[in-house]
């Protein structure tokens, strides 16, 4: 169970904007979260009670040189080592899902049946990836493995198989960049036909702004969802949120002095919001289609 300030940091990551490349893998964290609630309501603790104890571990458990503050850097490690769990998780649960024949492994043919998507458009280029993400080339995949088949962010030896993936369905006349034109008949090629959503996301991966996404801006873009770059990222966000003195580092009363950060009508307010302007996006972009 990850509990504490790792559940915190998952309930942020899930809740917020904070969000790794995956998304929320099935809830574990937040079920694991509930059940401890549960368990420490039996005790006769309220919900006040319970968040304030979380949030005066987040000191304790973030402050590697015991100076009772807590920098972004410490922050990030911590976040870093949370986020992982959760793929560790995660890869647990798929491969308890997709292991038919009970032998801790995950063939080819019980990938194939069980349809689990994992961006990949044509049935070669999943088999593709899967080879990639078979390191020891058993033409299996182990628990650790099933990470780099479902988060392939998360390990650099895979960076080359997403980008052909991308050229491959985007990079119609094979010159090893793709314009806006082509990236939008890709987006319509996966089903995906949010012209808007695409331009900007198109923007966001052309930096050096040539109208043309070239596969070391691909990897640019995969390195800042791996868990390094978004714990680094979250804890800065947190840094800048919970920081009142603004000297870079968080001791105990600024961490309390934001409780509305962490509760939970704070949660499901943002969820709803977020929510509404999902289905206002999503209306807008059917209107222009």
């Amino acid at each position: 169970m990850i509990g504490g300030l790792s559940t915190i940091a998952i309930m942020l990551m899930c809740s917020y904007t904070l969000k790794v490349h995956a998304g929320c893998p099935a809830g574990f964290d937040l079920n694991s979260f509930a059940k401890n609630l549960e368990a420490q309501k039996s005790n006769n603790k309220t919900d006040a009670e319970i968040l304030e104890e979380k949030l005066r571990s987040v000191i304790p458990l973030t402050d590697t040189d015991s100076d009772n503050k807590t920098s972004v850097e410490e922050l990030a490690a911590f976040t870093q080592k949370t986020l992982k769990k959760v793929h560790d998780e995660e890869a647990k649960f798929r491969l308890e899902i997709l292991d038919k024949n009970k032998d801790n492994k995950v063939s080819w043919e019980e990938y194939l049946q069980s349809k689990e998507n994992i961006g990949a458009s044509t049935e070669e280029q999943k088999k593709r990836r899967f080879n990639h993400a078979d390191e020891d080339k058993d033409g299996q995949l182990s628990q650790d493995e099933i990470i780099s088949m479902f988060h392939p962010e998360e390990r650099s030896h895979m960076y080359d198989v997403v980008i052909d993936e991308y050229m491959e369905t985007g990079d119609s006349n094979k010159d090893g960049l793709m314009t806006l034109e082509e990236y939008k008949g890709k987006v319509k090629k996966t089903g995906k036909a949010n012209v808007e959503a695409a331009e900007k996301f198109f923007k966001m991966l052309d930096k050096d702004e040539d109208g043309k996404i070239s596969r070391d801006e691909i990897k640019e873009w995969l390195t800042s969802l791996n868990t390094a770059s978004q714990a680094k990222k979250q804890s800065q966000q947190l840094m800048d949120m919970v920081d009142d003195d603004k000297d870079g580092l968080l001791v105990e009363e600024e961490v309390l002095n934001h409780k509305d950060l962490f509760s939970e009508d704070k949660q499901k307010s943002k969820k709803k919001a977020k929510d509404k302007s999902k289905k206002k996006a999503d209306k807008k972009s059917k209107d222009e289609l």
